[in-house]
């Protein structure tokens, strides 16, 4: 036995080394050959960007702008070629130098394909209401913020920016508002898993494209968390097979203020001498200055954007690197943003069944400002008879002007004085934060189409910050002392996923898609702040407070929340035929910050689609290409009220015992042991439809949510001794219809002349139908919340404007008013007449209107033209109704007393009686603050806004180009906000209507808007 064994192993290695000899020899044999060809599609048409990679290795090259390569082989090798949306090639050199080959289109892969929650579907399978933007769009609008790439480019969602100060929150809300006291936020999912941090986090150039999951039947399947709609984000990831691409984005910008409105010298002595109210004084020389203190403090600002990324891929798997450096400078000096992100993925084959991947998002962001507080709002409104000379000294001199002739004068800001202060005026906010996403799947070798998944993602954030101000800085009183102050945080979160999916087509009949999941996530929380007086010495500003003495008033403070959630979901997505379709699913979600008894909520989701395009009887509609009706219903809910709101709260109050200050605590808010969720129920009908070979396409969508058992925090009389507890009371209602067309107006192949545009538009409604007291209009209401039964969410109560009293309205006057002056503001009186028409009694509160802010119709628009080289772009937005406030022309910039300086606005005067404004120096509510009797700044919501222009050229096809091996070259200028249409808000405030501190008002007095104009450049090798 031994001695055969000893001769089959002496045979096997003679085998092995004829192998070697073998090889050697087949491989000295075969010589390396350049390959050169011309990669095309069945339309003659060349394919740019094409793989051509030799089989087995990572050698390769991709098609330059004339779809040609070159290629350096052995002169066995196989090609193997490969393009998104065509099917792989693969074809033996044969020692062949000139090789050109043509790609078929494969139509599976041409199907767009959406991300839909756990996984991706064709879009001709999705039963629910998903909107997508791809990366091309997206960049269609160079900008450090997601959410101005996306506005006005979904029905239905609407994205607004809250301020125009750098690093500003968007704020975001898909359908409209359902909730009164819990988020009203979406929830956002990068790369699969829920994202703790905010879209400020996220560089637009790393984004692949976005899909917003809008209606119950989508959004069930994140359960609580998606209650309010979900932003799935998928970053760039590579390809697979792709040789290693780089790319680099680049932009500059500057930011030109708009200027608001005020009156100059001889304009405002006109009025101030009308309003009689006020002299002037030494400081005040109306014959001397002419100060525009707009011109003297803001300043340009700029920003610019760098981006670097790689991404390539090998046969086995694919990878991703990026960097990039954001900074917005502001108009107001010495304020502004910077970011700093670094992202890097990799997913890699292992063997034929294990796949794994890693991807980390990290980040810095620092926002910077003056520490100014609410003088920064109010250095436009100075007197432009002051010296501007004032507003330049430091030190221990004057260090402002008057900025009314009363007893508390403000600082005269100017750029000199802010930039001279800078080192004794410190505001500094600093986020630091890593979002890293792991995953393991495995294929069942068993059972073809079965896949187990791991996924873990891992958020961390760690947040700081301090100001500083020294003795008598920005202050009118020089002695006051240095104050300093420092708070930091940190946020972990981690999340555990595991997922089971079977994905099977039978008989090219039959499409089944299951999907298991169980996860868990937790969230932990905690903050400190505390803030000193007497600094020792500027040099130590917020670093060593240690120096000064604690601030009796503002103690040190701290927070620490601890929550989790813990769910399981089955889903099955079912099309027989590709003509009929079901998804049918349901979650289970625990929540820790709900009270024992409560925390768990199972609900379902389910939709259908029926694909009539594909039915026999539309085959000879040839001009129909997809045809189908969805309609969905689904059950979501919401637990986004603060950690241990089911325990109650104490709070702290200071009071006297002697000489010392001490601490005491009382209850704030009651304990609720039956604090549970939150529901909404869902109605989804959809029609999807695509026409003329694919050159008109769109969407209609009717939806209807009905919220229950709101969580609100519920008032207490004050007899109680506490103030309020969270509660489930209320019911809100929500309905709308969406429309999107998108089409191809003029198409040429190659270099011709094509224009593509879209647009949508959306009505949203919400509406209040009961409250913690019940569902009795007029009764039932909450006036303090300005909640009202019947109404929308974003309502107010208030007076209507009706124009000025006249002169020939003196008895009217005294009975509505009993005081007053001619040319003072008249409102709308609702109560009785006598019979001479006039009223019976005064204005009052019973004379106040319910108001309602809401569009009656929002939408956006887009128009892509590309000539040759050439591309031209325009993106905007519109509305129909609804009611802005601009808080600027309704209290301190528009008394029209003469106390500041004041907006050019249209008042009365006996010969300019048509005017919208009251007579300078009226009647007000309050002498030392003399803002007029029903001074309200309320107008038109309609605008229509120009949100960007383009125009850009594409350098790559020219000779000199391609020889450097540039795929792209693409130089552009954009500018951004340059036009706003139809508006009375914007041409009485000069602010943009998209630009606001809430949801429908307008008070960015510090910071105005801006238009932007950009020069970039995209370069890829």
């Amino acid at each position: 036995m031994e001695n055969s064994f000893n001769k089959k192993s002496t045979f096997f290695k003679l085998l092995s080394v004829a192998f070697v000899l073998c090889a050697f020899t087949w491989s000295a044999l075969a010589q390396n050959v350049i390959v050169k060809g011309v990669v095309k599609d069945t339309d003659g048409q060349t394919v740019i960007g094409a793989s051509v990679l030799q089989k087995g290795t990572l050698n390769g090259v991709t098609t330059d702008s004339d779809g040609a390569f070159q290629l350096t082989v052995p002169s066995n090798a196989t090609l193997q070629v490969s393009f998104i949306g065509y099917k792989t090639v693969e074809v033996a050199v044969n020692n062949r130098a000139t090789i050109n080959i043509t790609l078929e289109e494969d139509r599976e892969m041409l199907e767009e394909t959406v991300v839909i929650g756990y996984g991706t579907a064709k879009r001709s399978d999705v039963t629910g209401s998903i909107a997508s933007v791809n990366q091309e769009v997206l960049r269609q609008i160079p900008s450090g913020n997601i959410a101005m790439a996306l506005q006005g480019r979904i029905a239905g969602v609407e994205m607004r920016t809250t301020s125009s100060s750098p690093g500003a929150e968007p704020r975001i809300r898909i359908r409209g508002t359902r909730s009164l006291s819990a988020s009203n936020d979406p929830l956002i999912v990068l790369d699969g898993i829920p994202f703790s941090g905010s879209l400020n986090d996220i560089n637009t150039d790393d984004v692949k494209s976005i899909d917003v999951l809008k209606d119950a039947s989508s959004t069930a399947i994140y359960g609580s968390r998606g209650a309010n709609g979900v932003i799935m984000i998928t970053t760039e990831h590579g390809q697979q097979g792709q040789p290693a691409r780089v790319s680099f984005n680049s932009y500059a910008a500057y930011k030109q203020w708009i200027k608001y409105p005020f009156m100059n010298t001889e304009q405002y002595g006109t009025m101030r001498d009308l309003a009689n109210k006020y002299n002037d004084t030494v400081d005040e020389q109306r014959d001397k200055y002419d100060t525009d203190w707009q011109d003297i403090y803001f300043e340009p600002g700029y920003s610019i954007q760098n981006n670097l990324t790689i991404t390539g891929g090998t046969n086995g798997g694919h990878y991703s690197f990026g960097l990039s450096y954001f900074r917005d400078e502001s108009n107001i000096p010495t304020e502004g943003f910077d970011r700093v992100t670094i992202r890097a993925s990799i997913d890699q084959g292992i063997g034929k069944y294990f796949t794994f991947g890693f991807s980390t998002n990290m980040g810095l962001n620092k926002n910077y400002g003056s520490a100014g507080g609410a003088q920064t709002d109010l250095t436009p409104m100075i007197n432009p008879w002051i010296d501007p000379a004032l507003g330049n000294v430091s030190g221990n001199t004057r260090l402002g002007g008057l900025l009314m002739p009363k007893d508390n004068n403000y600082i005269a800001k100017t750029r000199a004085l802010m930039y001279d202060v800078a080192d004794k005026n410190i505001s500094i906010t600093k986020r630091y934060n890593a979002y890293n996403t792991a995953y393991l799947e495995v294929e069942a070798p068993f059972l073809k189409g079965l896949k187990y998944r791991l996924n873990a993602g891992a958020n961390i954030r760690f947040n700081e910050g301090g100001s500083y101000r020294g003795v008598g800085i920005l202050s009118n009183v020089l002695t006051q002392p240095s104050s300093a102050s420092r708070n930091w945080g940190n946020n972990t979160n981690w999340d555990l996923e595991h997922l089971l999916t079977f994905n099977r087509t039978f008989n090219d009949v039959h499409a089944l898609s299951l999907t298991a999941m169980y996860s868990v996530e937790k969230t932990e929380n905690y903050s400190n702040s505390y803030s000193v007086q007497g600094v020792a010495a500027d040099f130590m500003q917020f670093y060593q407070m240690g120096t000064g003495f604690y601030d009796t008033l503002t103690m040190g403070s701290g927070n620490y929340t601890d929550y989790g959630l813990m769910s399981a979901m089955g889903r099955i997505m079912y099309t027989y035929a590709n003509k009929y379709m079901i998804t049918a699913m349901v979650r289970s979600d625990g929540s820790s910050r709900l009270a024992e008894g409560h925390k768990w909520h199972t609900y379902p989701a389910v939709s259908v689609g029926w694909n009539i395009s594909n039915e026999d009887f539309m085959d000879n509609v040839a001009w129909v290409d997809m045809l189908k009706l969805r309609a969905g219903y689904g059950q979501t809910s919401n637990q986004a009220v603060s950690a241990y709101s089911t325990l109650g709260r104490m709070s702290t109050s200071r009071y006297s015992m002697g000489d010392d200050l001490l601490n005491g605590f009382y209850v704030s808010s009651l304990p609720n042991t039956n604090l549970g969720w939150e529901y909404s129920e869902t109605w989804n009908f959809g029609l999807d439809y695509a026409l003329f070979n694919n050159r008109i396409n769109g969407t209609l969508e009717y939806y209807h949510v009905r919220t229950t058992d709101l969580l609100q925090n519920v008032s207490l009389p004050s007899t109680a001794g506490v103030s309020s507890y969270t509660a489930n009371v209320g019911k809100t209602m929500n309905n709308g219809i969406e429309f999107t067309i998108n089409g191809t107006i003029v198409q040429h192949r190659g270099d011709g002349f094509n224009w593509n545009a879209g647009l949508n538009f959306y009505h949203n409604h919400n509406e209040i139908i009961e409250l913690a007291t019940g569902n009795r209009p007029g009764i039932d209401d909450n006036r303090g919340n300005n909640w009202y039964i019947g109404y929308p969410v974003n309502s107010f109560r208030d007076y209507v404007y009706d124009g000025l009293f006249q002169a020939d309205e003196e008895d009217v006057r005294k009975i509505l008013e009993g005081s007053g002056n001619v040319g003072m503001i008249k409102v709308k009186y609702r109560g009785d007449y006598d019979a001479n028409g006039i009223p019976v009694r005064a204005i009052g509160d019973d004379d106040k209107f319910i108001q309602s802010n809401e569009a009656i119709l929002q939408g956006g628009f887009n128009s892509t033209m590309t000539w040759k080289g050439f591309d031209f772009n325009v993106v905007g937005g519109f509305q129909i109704g609804g009611i802005y406030t601009a808080n600027t022309h309704a209290s301190y910039t528009n008394q029209i007393s003469g106390r500041r300086g004041n907006l050019l606005v249209d008042y009365w005067t006996p010969t300019n009686t048509g005017a919208h404004w009251p007579a300078p120096g009226g009647v007000s509510e309050d002498d030392d603050c003399p803002t007029h009797r029903y001074a309200a700044s309320r107008y038109s919501g309609t605008n229509v806004a120009i949100s960007t222009i383009t125009l850009g050229y594409n350098f790559a096809n020219l000779k000199g180009v391609k020889n450097i091996g540039l795929r792209n070259c693409r130089l552009y200028a954009t500018v951004q906000n340059p036009f706003v249409f139809f508006s009375p808000f914007m041409r009485e405030t000069h602010m943009r209507p998209t630009t606001n501190s809430g949801a429908y008002a307008n008070s960015a007095t510090g910071t105005p808007d801006t238009i932007n104009y950009l020069l970039g450049i995209n370069l890829s090798f």
